[in-house]
This record gives structure tokens, sequence and C-alpha cells, in this order.
């Protein structure tokens, strides 16, 4: 399965970040750059949003920060930043001056967020770097520590974009969208670790390309619901509900589901390269 470097989705697997693209198998990141505002402008209703999830920020009670970190958000023109700390958060609207990590998008997806129907890692989700996403990461100009993605930036996501405590991660019909050949949510991502749910309805496929189809960490498969197709190192193979299936490090593995198959999985991706 093809390696994207960022979190998220599908048979998916993280492999080595490049730029300017994230890449995870479950899911990938084109990080690019934010673009220049000649006019700050505003939004009420998005400012309103990014509100809520500043007063929502538990500080240490939900993630340790290595240090304050500032978020930037463009959204269909309007700049905003929330300034993360262990205490606290405070929203300040326009061009940040100085910023640690980004997202573009428009007033829409930012609404789905809120009503709790996708959430941000999910919105996130590609199979190639050059797929489009509703949830576009950005990074300064100066950023250069790529290792602290996965360890470090995917976590305090998670974290930052749910309000609900304990926290709760939507998935399933209408909270899914279309990465690696599935409709799939992304559950938890953090260093090492990767989960996400998949459905497959007829006439999907997870991993068609050839090129797609290898990880460089242990993958389960956790059969919740229905009967689909497969292929493990090439070897045809039907997966059934109820089960929970082992695909090594390195062996070749595909997913599909013929005209009368219906399939849920949930995937959990571990290890020094996940």
């Amino acid at each position: 399965m093809q390696k994207p470097c960022f979190i998220l989705l599908s048979i998916l697997c993280l492999a080595a970040c490049t730029d300017p693209a994230i890449e995870n198998s479950a899911l990938s990141f084109s990080v690019t750059s934010p673009r220049n505002l000649t006019e700050p402008t505003t939004d009420k209703a998005s400012e309103s949003i990014l509100q809520s999830y500043a007063d929502a920020w538990r500080g240490s009670q939900e993630f340790s920060l290595k240090q304050p970190t500032v978020f930037g958000f463009w959204i269909d023109g309007a700049a905003y930043s929330i300034a993360l700390s262990n205490s606290g958060a405070s929203l300040s609207v326009g061009e940040p001056s100085d910023f640690d990590w980004g997202f573009e998008t428009d007033l829409e997806t930012l609404i789905e967020l809120d009503s709790g129907r996708l959430n941000a890692l999910t919105a996130m989700g590609q199979a190639r770097a050059d797929d489009p996403i509703p949830l576009q990461p950005k990074l300064p100009d100066d950023f250069s520590d790529q290792s602290i993605i996965r360890g470090y930036y995917i976590p305090l996501m998670l974290h930052f974009w749910n309000r609900e405590w304990p926290e709760s991660v939507p998935f399933g019909d209408g909270a899914t969208r279309l990465v690696h050949g599935a409709n799939t949510s992304v559950l938890v991502y953090d260093e090492g670790l990767r989960t996400a749910w998949y459905q497959l309805k007829p006439g999907m496929h997870i991993n068609a390309d050839p090129n797609n189809q290898v990880n460089d960490f242990n993958t389960a498969i956790i059969v919740t619901r229905g009967t689909f197709h497969g292929k493990l190192d090439g070897q045809a193979r039907t997966f059934e509900e109820g089960e929970t299936v082992l695909v090594p490090e390195g062996m070749t593995h595909e997913f599909f589901a013929q005209e009368n198959d219906y399939g849920e999985f949930i995937i959990v991706m571990w290890g020094d390269n996940a």
C-alpha cells in the first residue's frame, strides 16, 4: 500500500515524510505554505466555531504540549490563530505573525467539523499527495523538523479538534471520505499506532494498485460486519464478520467487495514505522 507520511487512513502505511507532501498509508497530507493575505478579513460564523474549540481546550489534561503551540487558520480568505498552552487557549483574528502548524479550509468544512459529522483527521486523509482534501495542512516556510509530525502534531490535532470530554471520534455512514478505494474514518493516530474504520460497498477495492499493497509494519484487520474478499501474499481469501486477520510487515494485501459483498472492519497498524 502506498505510504503516506501523516496520519490517517487506509490500509495505510506511513512512510518517510517527503516535502512538500506528508503521506501515510492511511492517509496523506499535502503540506504547503499559506497564501499571503493583503487585507485581513473575518467571518463571524468561522470565528464563533474556532472560539468554541479554543474554549474547549483543556491544556495538559488532554495533551501535554512540548512548548506553547500556535495553530493558524485560513478559512475562505479570513485568517485566525489559536495559541495553545498547557493551561488554556486564546483565539486571535487576523493573519498570524508566526505559527507552528496551520489549516486551510472553507466554512462548509468547518461546519461539518463543528457538527461532529466529520472528524479532522478524516478530513485530512488522502491516498496520494495530490489528492484534493477539505482540510489542508499548512506549515510555515521555515518548518524543518519532519520527525515531530507523527509523534507530536498528529496526536495534537486529534485532541485539539475534539471538544468532548472524554473525547469521542465519529465513524460510520456520513462520517467518512473515500480514501484508498473505500469509505474511511480515521480513529486514533499516535506515534507507532494508526487506526481507522473502513466500509467496503460492492465494487470498492482497497489497494487495487500493486504499488500500494505492502506496509513496513504489522497490520490487524478486525472484521466487524459482513463478508468481503481479498488477497494476502497473492492468495485469494474471504474475510468474515467476527475474525481478526493479522497481516505481517512486508506481505502484499488488497481487499474488495464483489457484487453481493458488504464489509466493515477496523484496521490497526503498529510498530516503529507506523
